[in-house]
């Protein structure tokens, strides 16, 4: 009986500690990769940071390689690269664990403004990366689309 009376509690409050908080941050940052982030975050599931800025002026091929130079100089593990898709797949170790590594993707899609650069990157459940961080990252990211071009 007691049973019976407990389970819609837990039911409840799996529930909520499953649910998920889609978020965006303040920011006095005027960039569009600054305003454009945003992440979503569970309690007992990953958490996963995005954010996207159109460029002008830049080709989706220099793009791509400007961008993988930058992220592997910055200590990311390159795991592929699709020039045809504009693709870019990296990922980072998770301290503290042997095998997890935390994914960070990066898409280069050319469009009629420009060139939309999207970003996003995953963590595990109980992990912590504070979303100021990750979104100066991600704009960093973003800018080194153009590092190297004219």
């Amino acid at each position: 009986m007691k049973i019976a009376k407990a389970l819609p509690f837990t039911f409840v409050f799996l529930a909520g500690c499953a649910s998920h908080d889609l978020a965006k941050t303040a920011t006095p940052d005027g960039r569009a990769c600054a305003k454009n982030f945003t992440y979503d975050r569970g309690l007992l599931t990953e958490t996963v940071y995005r954010t996207h800025e159109v460029l002008g002026g830049i080709e989706k091929d220099e793009a791509l390689k400007n961008t993988t130079n930058y992220i592997m100089l910055e200590g990311w593990k390159i795991t592929n690269t699709d020039q045809e898709l504009g693709i870019l797949s990296a990922a980072q170790n998770v301290s503290f664990s042997d095998r997890k590594t935390a994914p960070l993707n990066i898409s280069f899609t050319p469009n009629e403004e420009g060139l939309n650069v999207s970003v996003s990157f995953a963590i595990s459940a109980g992990i912590h990366s504070p979303a100021d961080e990750v979104r100066k990252t991600f704009c960093e990211m973003i800018a080194s689309a153009r590092l190297l071009s004219g």
